[in-house]
């Protein structure tokens, strides 16, 4: 195995990507831009991303790395429009750091811009406009409709994960345009500390570039992906709001719980509200108390709503943006009250929303 060096201008694996930059970091991985220098490989484009992954100390396996060791062929087939999954594995060491656990990273040939959720904190009311908003959350229902027919839950749906596609395809920008992008966009800031300050230099470069998005998006971050049944060692993980009950409550869960998900993620792209994680209090984490205090802390922060269906209408009527007809509003409504339902086993199925999404003149 090849050393990878984390930064700028340094090689991984056999001497084939040159890490441009950073795009992003989460919990378990982080994101580079690299030059791909294999140029016998003619399915590769010339600039791709690196998905660094910190190492797993139970040894699982993830559906993600089992797509990028080409495991699923059938879900890389037509995927190409709708979702943003790895096409190769390569494995690394990292020496001589004892802070670092890092030990495979996947390859992703396609680039993408902002995440909708970084590209709101720049907009009023840190809401996309609504031509935008349903354009991206079309692509949003067509992305999770893809999956569950290949009987594979995200488990990680939300807006952080949505990223938007811009007018100029970012695989084809030269080496110069990249790194000045990787080094304007806020990178190493937790999802919960960025604010619209963070973002100003990036959207200066969009300016600068002539890059617009006219909302489609590509769904990524496929490490908490399953097939069917939810497994019981990411239920523990489950403690954003964002989440449906029974994840929460570490009840059985799998793809009805993508639906609750998908639900909170329209309300919040269109009305530019924060259901993934309330800011109005500070979220502790379980060091602070521990998991049953923060499990109490969440329930404490949900709208009443979250746990009170016939609340739903009457609350998300002051939500939606004066752009949005009322005939949509009500038609989302009556949508969303059918998915965000306490019952997994009442919420609608991907395919019933895909086709009310169509039939209320949303796309």
């Amino acid at each position: 195995m090849e050393e990878l060096v984390l930064k700028p201008g340094g090689y991984s694996y056999d001497n084939r990507y040159v890490v441009i930059g950073g795009l992003g970091s989460g919990n378990c991985s982080k994101v580079y831009i690299a030059q791909d220098n294999d140029r016998s490989a003619k399915c590769h484009s010339q600039l791709v991303a690196l998905k660094v992954l910190y190492q797993d100390p139970d040894g699982i396996v993830s559906l993600e790395e089992r797509i990028a060791r080409g495991e699923l062929p059938e879900l890389l087939k037509d995927s190409g429009d709708r979702l943003l999954l790895p096409t190769r594995l390569i494995e690394f060491q990292v020496p001589h750091d004892p802070r670092s656990s890092y030990h495979t990273a996947l390859v992703m040939t396609t680039l993408a811009g902002p995440s909708i959720f970084e590209y709101a904190k720049t907009c009023d009311f840190s809401r996309l406009p609504v031509n935008m908003a349903l354009v991206a959350m079309t692509d949003a229902v067509s992305s999770l409709a893809y999956l569950h027919r290949h009987n594979i839950g995200h488990g990680d749906f939300h807006n952080r994960n949505l990223l938007l596609l811009p007018s100029s395809p970012m695989s084809r920008w030269p080496t110069n345009k990249l790194e000045a992008y990787t080094a304007r966009r806020p990178f190493g800031i937790h999802a919960s500390k960025l604010e619209s300050a963070h973002m100003e230099d990036m959207m200066s470069f969009f300016a600068e570039n002539d890059m617009r998005f006219d909302g489609r998006v590509l769904l990524t971050d496929f490490g908490s992906s399953y097939e069917g049944q939810g497994p019981e060692w990411l239920t523990g993980d489950a403690r954003f709001v964002i989440n449906a009950p029974e994840r929460l409550e570490e009840r059985a869960w799998g793809l009805p719980s993508d639906i609750w998900s998908l639900g909170c993620t329209i309300i919040e792209v269109l009305a530019g509200i924060e259901i993934f994680r309330p800011n109005s209090l500070r979220y502790p984490g379980p060091t602070d108390f521990g998991d049953t205090e923060v499990k109490q802390r969440i329930y404490e922060l949900l709208p009443p709503w979250r746990w009170e269906p016939n609340e739903l209408k009457s609350e998300m009527k002051s939500l939606w943006p004066p752009a949005l007809s009322t005939v949509i509003c009500r038609q989302l409504e009556d949508l969303l009250e059918k998915m965000l339902v306490l019952e997994p086993e009442r919420r609608l199925k991907i395919h019933e929303v895909a086709e009310t999404w169509r039939t209320i003149g949303i796309c």
